[in-house]
């Protein structure tokens, strides 16, 4: 039962038409790469020796995709509502082995890696004006922050890159890009913040893109399951 409930936080990537099952036909996710992972639970834990031996090699990235999101007020969630679920138990072979969050590392909003290591992370907005029936003035300049949060800290955790939109007006873009390392557990996720009198901002098109670049054994944590989707639905 433990198993069952990580295995039903298995998450896929789906982006738009771009994505089509058969382009990864040649690295479909098999049972035995299920296997892989759940055969290591012993008494609902992975040992921090087992985690090792298994992400010393572990080869993965990841982008979602948010689009038309209207924030307003203080600093906002982004959440990515554009990335679709693209597996589960049942359906599982339809992940691609390399390109993925895996078994309860993304939330929607918040990733969560099992696998320590250093991390290139990047993230692309775009803003956009109101409806043209809103009589709410919208931000011409939007802050997005990304923020790390590690062990017990307070959710979010700290704010470790900003970008701020450069264009014309309401509409404009904004890029950061950052590669850090990061711990078994460490937690990921992105806020929009408006500058100036207007809190109102539509986030047009967010993407959020990871990939590790290497492996960092120092960081790596004993897994344990009941703690782990604990934690995952504080994240809700």
């Amino acid at each position: 039962m433990r198993a069952k409930s990580v295995a039903s936080l298995v998450l896929g990537i789906f982006i738009g038409s771009a994505a089509n099952p058969q382009s990864f036909a040649d690295e479909e996710f098999t049972d035995e790469d299920f296997a892989q992972f759940f055969g290591l639970i012993v008494d609902g834990k992975i040992t921090a020796e087992k985690m090792n031996k298994r992400c010393e090699k572990e080869v993965v990235g990841f982008t979602f995709a948010g689009k038309d999101l209207v924030h307003d007020g203080d600093l906002a969630r982004v959440e990515y509502n554009e990335t679709g679920l693209k597996a589960s138990v049942d359906g599982r072979t339809l992940r691609s082995r390399h390109f993925n969050a895996t078994f309860g590392e993304w939330t929607g909003a918040v990733f969560k890696p099992l696998c320590p290591g250093l991390w290139v992370i990047s993230v692309d907005f775009s803003t956009a004006p109101g409806a043209v029936d809103d009589d709410q003035d919208v931000a011409d300049d939007v802050l997005m922050h990304l923020y790390v949060r590690r062990g017990d800290e307070e959710r979010p955790g700290s704010s470790v890159l900003q970008a701020r939109t450069a264009g014309e007006g309401q509409r404009g873009n904004g890029h950061m890009t950052i590669a850090l390392p990061l711990h078994t557990g460490d937690e990921v996720s992105t806020y929009s913040e408006a500058i100036g009198v207007s809190q109102k901002r539509v986030l047009e098109r967010v993407t959020f893109t990871g990939y590790k670049t290497g492996h960092l054994e120092k960081y790596v944590k004993e897994f344990d399951v009941d703690a782990w989707n604990a934690e995952l639905e504080a994240l809700q």
